[in-house]
């Protein structure tokens, strides 16, 4: 009976062993499905990122252009105030030089003034 024993242990530890590995499969199993589960999180999550990415570029190329269009106005109107003190200046170095051609005037109907009062003073 002792190898009958034997073998009963050895049967009894071989089914535990089974018992053992199919906790093990399941383990693995489950394991297997959360990766599964993880990997298609992953690959969303992926997805997601890509999308927002292109929405950003996006709204990075209508700034760029936003920026470019206002960089232009802004050019055309610091143009457009440099030709206007331009003028500006110019104008103001005409009125100068008809204030001086004035006073020049002036100033000599005033002498010939002072001179005709003294001849008939």
């Amino acid at each position: 009976m002792s190898e009958l024993s034997q073998r009963l242990s050895q049967v009894r530890n071989m089914l535990d062993d089974l018992v053992e590995a199919d906790k093990l499969v399941g383990r693995i199993g489950e394991l297997l499905a959360q990766r599964n589960a993880l990997r298609e999180h992953l690959h969303e999550l992926g997805t997601e990122i890509a999308t927002k990415r292109q929405a950003v570029e996006q709204e990075v190329a209508a700034l760029d252009a936003d920026l470019a269009t206002r960089q232009r106005v802004f050019a055309d109107e610091i143009a457009r105030m440099e030709q206007q003190t331009a003028t500006a200046k110019a104008e103001q170095a005409r009125a100068e030089h008809e204030l001086q051609d004035v006073r020049m005037r002036l100033d000599h109907t005033q002498a010939v003034y002072d001179e005709i009062r003294k001849k008939f003073a």
